[in-house]
């Protein structure tokens, strides 16, 4: 030491080198850090990644993630042929070979079913930011409502559906399975558990709004479901 360096820069030594950690970002002494997702200096909401099987003829399905909508993106992973079409309750589109999709629906709705009749079986592969279902309010209207499912993880029916007005007779189905509203028991049939991905068609006396609740992994419902039965 011949004296010349009597005042470094902070957290460096006399010769230019870092002494204390160095951040993500690349700063010596600063203070980013990864976040659970693995990005520096992220807010900690991960990308996610739907697959969705897609068999031949009609599937029924939804989206809950936020990313780029537009029916070429969603429909990327798809070998799509001539005449293959897609239908939201008041938009449709048609699939042509030297075109694309071409028809009134060019952007998904995260609250809306799709009904989709493929020529292909294959993997829908979607990837995006899972949303917040409080902030996806559903307006029913009466009559047949074509609705998605917003929450990141299953649940069962009552609880799915519990923020909406009901009456005797209310019907609810997706491809496979349906149930019905009884007033002094709720629903009743072999839908029991709501599931993301799936597609509804919900027909109501009266209109009304639907908020799914946020429903955690270690909720269960399929289980629950089960130990009811048993009871």
């Amino acid at each position: 030491d011949n004296g010349t360096c009597q005042y470094p820069d902070i957290n460096y030594d006399c010769e230019g080198n870092c002494i204390v950690e160095i951040d993500c970002m690349g700063d010596c002494g600063g203070e980013a850090e990864l976040d659970d997702c693995g990005v520096c200096n992220g807010n900690d909401v991960c990308e996610v990644t739907l697959l969705i099987d897609i068999f031949q003829g009609w599937n029924w399905f939804s989206l809950n993630l936020e990313g780029d909508l537009n029916i070429g993106s969603v429909l990327s992973t798809l070998v799509s042929t001539e005449g293959d079409f897609i239908k939201s309750q008041n938009l449709s589109a048609t699939y042509y070979s030297n075109f694309g999709w071409y028809g009134t629906l060019n952007v998904f709705a995260l609250t809306e079913m799709y009904k989709f009749h493929s020529s292909n079986s294959g993997t829908l592969s979607f990837t995006g930011i899972p949303i917040d279902p409080l902030n996806y309010p559903i307006a029913l209207s009466s009559g047949w409502n074509w609705i998605g499912f917003t929450p990141q993880n299953e649940g069962l029916i009552g609880e799915a559906l519990s923020t909406a007005d009901f009456y005797e007779g209310d019907f609810i189905k997706n491809q496979n399975q349906s149930a019905v509203y009884y007033e002094g028991f709720g629903w009743f049939g072999g839908l029991e558990v709501m599931t993301p991905t799936n597609g509804y068609m919900i027909n109501v006396e009266e209109e009304s709004e639907l908020i799914y609740p946020n429903f955690n992994t270690d909720d269960n419902a399929l289980t629950r479901t089960k130990i009811e039965k048993n009871m």
